[in-house]
């Protein structure tokens, strides 16, 4: 789920840049390089040791802070070391005033912090917050780390950012848009599913299924006993909101959602 996730979020950015062009430029050709005009901040949460989907955000400007347990960071930043050359080329590529070229990744665009489900946030990720992206990539395995990976995404979350029935009209008022919680996961149990049927609304969360047959389409999957396969109908990735006050209409940031709110009982299971 962590190269599905990557493959979202290089796809997610790639198409809100172009749609910012297009409202700055509406006469650009096709293919012309934009953005947004600061670096986007981004949190994975429980990044685990090769965190794909934070590196590609890395890569197309965004200033990244990864966590997880303090004993899987120093492979996390070794990882981000081997790649480093590579990083610093992509982001200067992009050619934005926060992605200049030659140096090194300092960390103020790239950090890592110890952090555990449901711990007080630390200082390094409050100063960086509020978020525009928080991603999560397969930590729903464990039924124990639900309760508190859902108090922290409240936390990220804040209170809700409109009233019941603002809808998309506040949002496009609203001078920055509010922090896009991203939680992917490969289905392996039925129990995986508990966390977005009782836990969130238990923490006033919500969430919808994202539609990403284009994004597992990208990515290859190696069957068990070889040969090539899909990962359609066993990975999944939800946004997780604030609950509208009033149970008002969710935000519609990103186009098209699949209206359905969880996996029917006969889907969830993974042979």
């Amino acid at each position: 789920s962590e190269l599905v996730l990557a493959e979202w979020c290089a796809r997610e950015f790639a198409r809100a840049d172009a749609a910012a062009l297009r409202a700055e430029q509406p006469e650009a050709p096709a293919g012309a390089s934009g953005g947004p005009t600061r670096a986007r901040r981004v949190l994975e949460l429980g990044c685990g040791v090769a965190p794909a989907a934070g590196l590609a955000c890395l890569a197309m400007g965004a200033d990244l802070l990864l966590t997880d347990m303090g004993s899987v960071l120093p492979f996390v930043e070794g990882n981000v070391r081997l790649n480093h050359d590579a990083l610093v080329r992509a982001r200067a590529a992009l050619r934005r005033p926060s992605c200049p070229a030659g140096g090194e990744l300092s960390r103020s665009c790239m950090d890592t912090e110890a952090f555990l489900f449901g711990e007080a946030l630390p200082p390094r990720l409050t100063a960086m917050a509020p978020f525009d992206f928080v991603v999560v990539s397969d930590c729903l395995f464990r039924e124990d780390l639900h309760e508190p990976l859902a108090q922290t995404l409240a936390e990220l979350l804040g209170e809700a950012e409109y009233p019941s029935g603002a809808g998309v009209e506040a949002e496009a008022e609203a001078e920055q848009p509010g922090t896009r919680c991203i939680v992917a996961f490969l289905l392996r149990e039925v129990e995986n599913m508990l966390f977005f049927d009782e836990v969130l609304p238990r923490k006033g969360l919500c969430a919808v299924r994202l539609p990403i047959s284009e994004v597992l389409a990208a990515v290859p999957w190696q069957m068990p006993g070889g040969g090539s396969g899909s990962l359609e109908g066993h990975s999944f990735v939800y946004e997780v909101f604030r609950r509208p006050i009033g149970g008002g209409p969710l935000p519609r940031r990103c186009g098209s959602y699949v209206d359905v709110p969880s996996l029917a009982p006969t889907e969830r299971s993974v042979s």
